[in-house]
């Protein structure tokens, strides 16, 4: 019964989080949230942080969400021989480097959100593993 307070302050800290901010990392470890937008056909050319393959959109964004110096990321629009995807994790997005933001036959960008979007595609939380330092549990959630 102890617990029920506790994840009830936790939870609404995560929402007023959410409200506020497109990416936030709380600064004791205890989550992250990233909401982001995809910029079909498009490619941010900046420097990356580090690139994975990737089996999907999610793997990406959750890769972005857990590093600190990623703010956005770019990923292949079609699938390798494997059925892996490139994921770019990048330090900065468009909106700072507007002149590197550019279409794109083979790229999408994902963007954090700047203002609320009916066409954002999830909100992320991660909750780090304070044992083994990995995610314990992400939970995408749809934004409404």
């Amino acid at each position: 019964m102890a617990a029920l307070p506790v994840l009830l302050v936790v939870f609404l800290q995560m929402t007023y989080t959410m409200e506020q901010s497109a990416l936030y990392r709380n600064p004791t470890g205890d989550f992250s949230i990233g909401n982001f937008r995809r910029y079909s056909f498009h490619y941010l050319w900046v420097k990356k942080i580090s690139w994975s393959m990737v089996e999907d959109q999610f793997d990406c964004t959750f890769l972005c969400v857990a590093e600190p110096k990623c703010y956005s990321f770019n990923m292949a629009a079609y699938a390798d021989k494997k059925g892996l995807y490139l994921c770019e994790l990048l330090s900065t997005d468009k909106y700072r480097e507007t002149k590197k933001f550019h279409a794109n036959a083979t790229f999408h960008h994902f963007n954090p959100l700047v203002r609320y979007c009916q066409t954002c595609i999830f909100t992320y939380v991660l909750f780090p593993s304070r044992a083994a330092g990995g995610p314990v549990s992400l939970f995408p959630t749809r934004a409404s």
